[in-house]
Order: structure tokens, then sequence, then C-alpha cells
């Protein structure tokens, strides 16, 4: 692979990576909005949040085993015409229970998006390349969150928020012609021989690799937490108003970008796994920062916000590290379905603590980072107990 079509490839895989949070973050901003046009309480809405990641996390399940036996590209194909339907559906929901079958569908179509890119990485780069091409992918990614708030706000403004739904269609069309023009389907060898259930037991019996998957897919669970209270933590108890909002959701996204950069460059000089543990150190301190300051004090934006986003821009550090570590360990034959492994047990995670976080709402920002803090705790905990396991580290 020259340089110029490993520069298309970065970018088309950055594009698909895209697609999940665009379907997540660029309707943020019209919670509130689909709340009052549908005449239900907000946290109804919210609670969308949740159904979208345990559908996301069933389409990378099922798409994860599937890729390793039909190919990456005829999974990703699939998942963005079932995605592309279910955002044509959400322009025309009249209900609650409409919103959330579409929902569903832009979830399980981006669930089988999602679980193929670091499949599609490990089938063809090892080792620091495999690493570095991950986080370049992370950080074209880290680019919806930056702009889609804000498209998203602007298009509530401007056209109301089913408009949102007909920009994502047409972003997922746009994305999906390159992808058949310049890309062939790759199925790994010896696919045909591994089941379901047996490569279920292949992923889940390399403690190795399990120690790299815990440190990735548990602290996950924080992010997505992060995304379900989102809207509370800035526009209901700090008073942000949408544009204010996506304007600080957005410079999240940002840090995170540099983040995935500095790594890029790092990881050629220094260990995935070193980088891996410093991004662990951020994740957790930063929490443990805000949980005592908002214990002792009267809760202030300028020192809650900057720690947040120092919180999130640490997955730059873990992203990209944990994944390829992980999935090294693999053959390319289990490669997807181990990819699907991690993920679905982050967003299983994510969905539950986010759901959590949402029921116990008490007006205070008390929920949402004591679930947040739990789930990087016990994410660095399996690591640090499976982690013994690994007596490779000659690639890392």
């Amino acid at each position: 692979m020259n340089k110029k079509e490993r520069n298309f490839f970065v970018l088309l895989l950055g594009a698909l990576a895209m697609i999940g949070p665009f379907n997540i973050d660029t309707c943020l901003p019209a919670l509130g909005q689909i709340a009052e046009d549908f005449g239900v309480p907000f946290q109804k809405v919210e609670l969308s949040m949740s159904l979208f990641f345990f559908f996301f996390g069933f389409g990378q399940l099922f798409g994860g085993y599937y890729s390793d036996r039909l190919g990456r590209k005829w999974i990703v194909s699939a998942g963005l015409i079932i995605a592309t339907i279910g955002s044509v559906f959400l322009v025309f929901t009249q209900s609650l229970e409409m919103f959330y079958g579409g929902r569903a569908l832009q979830a399980i179509g981006g669930g089988f998006v999602g679980v193929s890119i670091a499949a599609i990485v490990r089938d063809r780069f090892q080792g620091k390349e495999a690493a570095s091409i991950m986080s370049l992918v992370m950080m074209i990614a880290m680019g919806a969150p930056l702009v889609a708030p804000t498209i998203g706000a602007g298009l509530l403004q401007q056209f109301g928020w089913p408009s949102i739904f007909i920009f994502i269609a047409i972003y997922m069309v746009a994305v999906f012609i390159p992808l058949q023009l310049k890309v062939t389907n790759r199925v790994p060898e010896n696919a045909s021989n591994m089941t379901f259930f047996k490569g279920i037991k292949t992923v889940y019996s390399n403690k190795p690799a399990l120690a790299y998957m815990s440190a990735m897919a548990v602290p996950s669970g924080a992010l997505y937490t992060y995304l379900t209270t989102a809207p509370f933590v800035y526009q209901e108890y700090f008073g942000l108003n949408a544009s204010n909002f996506a304007l600080l959701f957005g410079l999240n996204g940002g840090a995170l970008i540099i983040m995935n950069k500095l790594n890029s460059v790092l990881v050629k000089t220094y260990s995935p796994r070193k980088l891996l543990h410093i991004g662990l150190g951020i994740h957790i301190s930063t929490l443990a920062i805000i949980l005592s300051t908002i214990s002792v004090a009267e809760p202030n934006m300028y020192i809650v916000l900057p720690l947040l986003t120092a919180h999130l821009s640490s997955l730059g550090f873990l992203s990209g590290n944990a994944t390829s570590i992980a999935l090294e360990k693999y053959q390319k034959n289990v490669a997807g379905l181990a990819n699907s492994q991690m993920r679905v047990v982050g967003i299983a995670i994510g969905s539950l603590a986010g759901a959590i976080a949402s029921s116990f709402n008490n007006g205070t920002l008390f929920p949402p980072f004591i679930v947040m803090f739990t789930c990087s705790t016990l994410g660095i905990l399996l690591y640090v107990t499976l982690k013994k396991h690994d007596l490779d580290r000659r690639s890392i």
C-alpha cells in the first residue's frame, strides 16, 4: 500500500468511524424540543440514548462475527443501508415509540459499521503501525463530536429536528459510494471453520488479550454515561443554551482529536502499552478530582467542565492502543468477533450505567460522576488483574 492509498484508506475509515458519533451527537441539542413535540418528559427522550447504545451493541455483537465470515465490506455496506433506513424513518416519526424504533435501526446499522473498522486495520497492519493507524482513524472520527452538536443545533433552529436525520442519511449515502467503488471485500482465512460459540470461547479464553479489552471496554462505560447525561449536565444543571452546549461539546471532541494525534506521533517512539497506562491515569484521576471538588463546594462550571474535557481526552491514549494490542493477540479470523466483544461489553456497561445515572438523577452532579468513576475503577482493576498473564510484550 503506497502513501496515497494509505491516506485514502485512513480517510475512508475515519469517515466510516464518524457514523456512530454523528448518529449520537447530532441530535443531542434537539432532545428537549423532541420531548416537547411529543408531549413527554425530557427523561423519556433522554432514555433513547441508552436504548441507542443497547442496539448499537447488538449490531456490533453480530456484525463482528459475520464480518469474519462474510467479509468486512459486506457488513459495513449492510450497516450503512440499515442505518440510512432508520434515519429516513425518523424524519417521519410521529410518536415516542416510533422514535425509539427509528433510533434502534440507526443503532444496529451503526454497530455493523463501527465494529468492522478495527478489524479492517488488523487485517492490514500490525504492532506500532496498527496503533498509529487506529489513532489517526479515531482522530478523524472525533471530528464528528466536534461539529455534530453545532450542526444539529443549526438544523434544529432553521428547519426543525427532522432535518437532523435527513442530514445523517445524506452523509451515510455519501460514504457508501466510495466504499463500493474503491474497497474490495476481504474474507479472513479459515473463516468458515469458526462458529459463533467457538469464536466466543476463543475470545474469552485469551487472558492476555482480555486485559487490554478490559482497559478499553469497561472505562468506555464512563463515556456512554457522559453522552447520556451531557444534556442534563450542560443544559439543565449549568443552564447553557443549545448553542453553548454544542460549542463546549465540540471542544471536548477537539481535545480528543489532539490527544489522538499526539498518540499517533508518540507511539512511534514509546510503546502503546506505556501510553495506555498514561491514559488510564488521566482517565481516573480527573474523575476523582471532580468528585472531590463537588463534595466540598458548590459545583463550579469553570472547574468541572475543564476537568471533564481532560477526562474525555484521555480516550485518545486508550482507544487505539488498547484495541491494537488486544486484536494483535488474536488470529484474523476472529478479529471482528473479538473487537465486537470489546465494544459490546463497553456499550452494555455504558447503557446500564447511563440508565442508572438517569434513573438516580436527583438534580445534582453526583449520580453521573459517581457512575463514571465506578466504570473507570472497575476497568483498571480488571486490567491490573489480567495483565499478569501477558508474558509476550515484545511488540508493545
